[in-house]
């Protein structure tokens, strides 16, 4: 199951600049599944964002996984990021500069997340025109 979702997923896989980026709603058994999930993403480019707002056991959970270039190269990281994201769905989060994750309360919130990380993503990318190998 959570193979099929990795694969899924990698055909939603958006490129532009040399980057990799990711936006998506999924719904897994356990969040081990979605660290699973977005560790196996890792394999796909070099410079990449990928962010999942998953539904576990009825309740919200975001991971954020950045590129060690763009964690650097961006004014936020994942860690950064996966804060901003938590607040639709009353939670909090934290991790590394390169992979975080946030739990929350507010399951319903979960589409609003999905959207604030399109936007934000949108303004990394536009902000920070990567250059380099893609």
């Amino acid at each position: 199951y959570v193979q099929t979702i990795i694969t899924q997923l990698q055909g939603q896989i958006q490129t532009a600049q040399g980057m990799h980026t990711l936006v998506a709603q999924v719904a897994l058994p356990s969040v081990a599944a979605l660290k699973q999930v977005i560790t196996a993403l890792k394999h796909v480019g070099t410079s990449y964002c990928w962010i999942l707002a998953a539904t576990v056991a009825q309740r919200p959970h975001i991971a954020v996984a950045l590129s060690k270039d763009l964690a650097q190269q961006w004014p936020q990281n994942a860690q950064d990021i996966a804060k901003v994201l938590a607040g639709p769905i009353q939670g909090g989060g934290g991790g590394q500069p390169t992979l975080a994750t946030a739990g929350g309360k507010d399951v319903s919130g979960l589409p609003q997340v999905v959207k604030l990380a399109e936007e934000l993503l949108e303004k990394l990318c536009v902000g920070n025109r990567h250059v380099g190998q893609g």
